[in-house]
């Protein structure tokens, strides 16, 4: 299994796929995937941890039975920085930044001191927006991609745009075109935000992309120097859904990871004694539910599905007793053959009712 974290190199020319089987002649269209690929560097630096590696995009062209694949690093500022000075100069989610040697003394003790800047080495997710092709993952920063030789075209900051510092790799987009996502700040208080892009018109004169988005509401975190971990969120026809879980962000802690050398994963914090508390909000008002719910806690990545049903809202979920399985994700334990299924995540169905 260990072969499988190896440190693989990009491919930018269109090979021919190897095939096993027949794909329809009818099939046809493109498919982009992303993920880490590479975590190994000159001078025999490496990452720490699966979720630190380069982000590579792949397209996949499917046409008269055949498949074209090319691959492409993502020539983000991480990845640049990376090529440079073989070290890291943001947190990774397991590895601690290095200060960049390009900056001046007071711009790296600065940096130390306020850790503004986040990494932009998207590994999460790949998706559409209007008619234009973004990778992402789980910070402040959204790379516009040229989907024909998967260059980077363009970076939208929605910090500078909504003072949204994160925000979920897995935006919603619904039937009427609306896309709906999940965000976080935590420089003016610890608040989770709901950001809304209404459906793109040429009639408009705003423009396509994030430009265009809003906050549809905003909640406080109920804890005064944390914020919960989130990944994903549940839509349904009506309704927003947002878990606030008990695997919190210690703030403080991330305050101080440019000086005292923190990772991401090392600024977190799982407090099982706390609830998981489910917050249902209006798509349309923005109001969130009076009703108060909650549950046992849990760790989650991702919703499998959310709907409406009978005057309830049904939120099955890919639930973890604990989030033990991030540390099973370790360059160190994956190339050792170590990871262990010890951790598999349940099918857990909760169903809240909208009147009480």
């Amino acid at each position: 299994m260990e072969n499988i974290f190896k440190s693989v190199e990009q491919c930018p020319d269109p090979q021919d796929a190897e095939i096993a089987g027949n794909i329809p002649d009818w099939v046809e269209g493109q498919l982009f995937r992303l993920g880490p690929a590479k975590w190994d560097f000159e001078e025999g630096f490496s990452f720490n941890h699966w979720l630190d590696g380069s982000a590579l995009m792949y397209k996949f062209t499917i046409r008269k039975g055949h498949v074209d694949v090319m691959s492409k690093f993502l020539d983000t500022v991480a990845y640049q920085k990376l090529t440079q000075i073989k070290r890291p100069v943001f947190t990774e989610f397991g590895t601690k930044s290095y200060p960049d040697p390009c900056k001046n003394v007071f711009s790296r003790f600065f940096s130390q001191l306020v850790p503004l800047e986040l990494t932009d080495n998207n590994i999460a997710n790949v998706f559409m927006l209007d008619d234009e092709l973004y990778a992402t993952s789980e910070t402040c920063h959204i790379w516009k991609i040229d989907p024909n030789d998967l260059t980077c075209v363009k970076k939208t900051d929605i910090k500078e745009l909504l003072s949204v510092n994160l925000a979920s790799s897995h935006p919603h987009k619904c039937e009427d075109g609306t896309t709906y996502n999940l965000g976080a700040s935590y420089m003016t208080g610890l608040r989770y935000h709901i950001l809304k892009m209404s459906p793109f018109s040429h009639h408009s004169l705003k423009e396509k992309g994030f430009e265009r988005a809003s906050i549809l509401t905003s909640i406080s975190s109920t804890n005064k120097t944390s914020f919960s971990y989130y990944h994903s969120f549940g839509v349904t026809e009506n309704y927003i859904l947002f878990l606030e879980q008990p695997l919190l962000v210690n703030t403080v802690r991330m305050a101080a990871s440019g000086i005292k050398g923190y990772s991401l994963k090392e600024c977190f914090d799982w407090n099982p004694s706390q609830k998981t508390r489910f917050h249902l909000i209006d798509r349309v008002s923005g109001h969130e539910i009076k009703t108060k719910y909650q549950s046992e806690a849990f760790f989650f990545f991702h919703h499998i599905n959310t709907y409406e049903e009978d005057g309830h809202v049904v939120a099955d979920i890919q639930a973890f007793p604990d989030p033990e399985v991030l540390d099973k994700f370790y360059l160190s334990k994956l190339r050792l053959g170590e990871f262990a299924v010890s951790c598999e995540p349940v099918f857990t169905r909760f169903v809240l009712p909208l009147k009480a």
